[in-house]
């Protein structure tokens, strides 16, 4: 009887360590990720950027993250940037409660480029704040109508509906900002509400010109998909703690 309880526990404790090459190595790739994700974002470095986000048209915004339909506020605009804010509850409950869907005007077309969840607007976007001009004002009711299009999509499911309406920021050229660096300091990741990987990150980003030096902290939210055997950073929806 002795004997073959040993044999029990070399057998399990064989299948533990043959297991945590895999898992070291998952969590290891999940931060290499995450890295490159937010340096070269955060930078305006597109290129470095696409191989780190979702290929597939499915993958790019994944589940629909909130319990029931958000209550938008007005839009804000400026010349290509369009800001349609929004209170929620969020189904994963480390996501702030507010948020907004960020527009950008491709080619003379509003289209969706983004979802943000945060408690302020954060400062690294320069998002806009009001819509200035008399034109602007009188199109807010087309973009608030958008937003909630986009929106009632997500909520059913359709992914041609999302992405007929989605702007492929990852396309851009690079457009590098002189100066600006980033330092990652710490990444946690944990299961979200959804069954993916849910990634809290913390460092700085520190912008230098001349002797002139501005620093500022950087918190946030991510989440990860897999695609094959590689993680990707849901680029589309993110969360801001700064």
């Amino acid at each position: 009887m002795l004997h073959r309880v040993t044999w029990a526990i070399m057998i399990a404790l064989a299948l533990v360590v043959t297991t945590m090459p895999a898992v070291a190595s998952d969590y290891e790739d999940q931060c290499k990720t995450v890295r490159t994700f937010l340096t070269h974002y955060i930078r305006h470095e597109f290129s470095p950027v696409r191989p780190v986000i979702p290929a597939l048209a499915q993958n790019q915004f994944g589940p629909y993250p909130v319990v029931w339909e958000p209550v938008f506020g007005s839009p804000r605009f400026d010349a290509h940037q369009a800001l349609v804010e929004f209170t929620a509850t969020p189904l994963e409950k480390a996501l702030p409660g507010k948020g907004g869907v960020l527009l950008y005007k491709q080619k003379g077309i509003w289209k969706i480029r983004q979802v943000l969840f945060y408690g302020k607007i954060p400062r690294i976007f320069n998002l806009p704040t009001r819509s200035v001009t008399a034109v602007d004002k009188a199109f807010e009711p087309t973009i608030a109508a958008l937003a909630e299009e986009f929106v009632k999509h997500w909520q059913r499911g359709e992914v041609d509906g999302l992405m007929d309406k989605w702007y492929n920021w990852s396309t851009r050229k690079d457009e590098p900002i002189n100066g600006l660096s980033t330092n990652i300091q710490s990444i946690t990741v944990m299961p979200s509400a959804f069954g993916e990987p849910l990634v809290t990150y913390k460092g700085r980003a520190t912008y230098r010109w001349g002797i002139l030096r501005y620093s500022m902290a950087l918190e946030g939210k991510l989440f990860l998909t897999k695609e094959g055997n590689d993680w990707k950073v849901r680029g589309n929806v993110m969360g801001f703690d700064f």
